[in-house]
């Protein structure tokens, strides 16, 4: 309890639980009058409250079960003790022309996949076609080729500038 005889008045606080609550009496008025209610959590609440949030309950049914009401109260002690950080929850919001243009984008790469695919099977048909007459004929058929840095034959262009 704090005196100030000048000014009569009396500063009484206590604390419970988290709280610290104060009232200051006015000798004058003869009154107690309440003034803020300050909350201070200790190191074992704020991990139990963030053991909590890692389990499964959201900020906001702990903000209602303990009557925590500082938005970023909770999200600080998330990020000071939690093991994973935020849980976070993505949301997308379309609109129907949106959603339409992605299915399309989707279909169209599902496509190019598939023709890519193909091209690749026709090329891997033509070069062995090429290896089989190489050998049954004993003729190199492969022209102006040059091995590059992954081991696969390249294109490489003439000496002569043509």
């Amino acid at each position: 309890m704090q005196v100030n005889s000048e000014l009569g008045i009396v500063i009484r606080y206590w604390v419970c639980r988290p709280e610290i609550s104060l009232q200051v009496y006015n000798k004058k008025e003869r009154n107690f009058r309440m003034t803020n209610t300050y909350k201070r959590y200790s190191e074992a609440f704020k991990r139990q409250v963030v053991s909590e949030y890692e389990a499964g309950i959201s900020v906001h049914g702990l903000q209602k079960k303990y009557d925590i009401r500082g938005s970023g109260t909770i999200a600080g002690w998330i990020k000071k003790y939690a093991r994973e950080g935020f849980r976070h929850e993505m949301i997308r919001i379309q609109t129907k022309d949106e959603i339409q243009r992605i299915k399309t984008l989707e279909k169209k790469i599902e496509e190019l996949e598939q023709a890519l695919g193909k091209v690749m099977l026709e090329k891997l048909k033509l070069e062995s076609i090429v290896e089989v007459l190489e050998e049954s004929y004993g003729v190199e058929i492969k022209k102006n080729e040059a091995q590059s840095s992954n081991g696969m034959p390249t294109k490489s262009r003439p000496s002569n500038g043509k």
